[in-house]
């Protein structure tokens, strides 16, 4: 099994050391990259499991479609300058690439024996949403002003001891998709969950063509890495 867990949230606009926007470095492109390199280990480890680790923010970009965003996948969007940059937005972006990640890998491997699935593991009380309060990042620096330091910690603290979940709780999704006997015996491959185990309707951005669209794109910017391994 291979869990695809690591992640960054709502940063201020910044390059990966490679040239490309850190959300989508971060979230997705190292994500992709390591699965490739394991991928002669997943199939001859068959039957085999891929858990893309996503957020309820993958159905961002469907919502800002509204305020006339456009979803692009292309290498030009995710290696851009910092022109009209929106950390939400490039969080959602990341977010949507593991689903179709998700997805995409596992129509293409299906013979091979290699399930992918991603999920929603909840809102979880972990240091991930620290940045987004910080001023200077994120939208912390709107936030920051508005309340000041002190107050904006006790905003903090106070919704998220309402909505968030514990860290054990917020894994039972991932280490469902990872463990449960029922992923083979049930077939369950392109799936997006939610908390707590549960099937839900994925994204509406999440089409064969984008799932395609992702992968090239993908393949592209991880290729230099791919002909340098051993």
């Amino acid at each position: 099994m291979l869990v695809l867990n690591a992640g960054v949230m709502m940063t201020p606009f910044t390059l990966s050391e490679d040239g490309y926007e850190l959300q989508f470095a971060s979230n997705h492109l190292g994500h992709f990259l390591l699965t490739q390199l394991l991928m002669d280990s997943l199939k001859k480890a068959s039957p085999s499991r891929v858990v893309s680790v996503s957020s309820i923010a993958s159905h961002f970009p469907w919502a800002a479609s509204f305020l006339g965003f456009q979803l692009d996948l292309s290498r030009q969007a995710v290696s851009s300058e910092a022109s009209g940059y929106d950390p939400m937005w490039a969080y959602g972006r990341s977010k949507l690439a593991n689903v179709l990640f998700a997805q995409e890998l596992s129509r293409r491997h299906a013979e091979d024996g290699v399930r992918a699935n991603s999920l929603h593991p909840g809102v979880i009380g972990t240091n991930l949403y620290e940045g987004v309060f910080e001023k200077g990042a994120g939208y912390g620096i709107t936030v920051l002003d508005m309340f000041g330091a002190k107050l904006t910690a006790w905003l903090r603290n106070a919704a998220f001891s309402l909505i968030h979940m514990t860290p054990e709780d917020g894994a039972v999704t991932q280490l469902y998709l990872a463990t449960s006997p029922e992923i083979e015996t049930s077939n369950i491959a392109g799936m997006y969950y939610v908390p707590q185990a549960r099937p839900a309707t994925s994204p509406s951005l999440a089409t064969l063509e984008n799932q395609q669209k992702l992968w090239k794109t993908s393949m592209e910017l991880v290729a230099p890495f791919l002909r340098c391994r051993p």
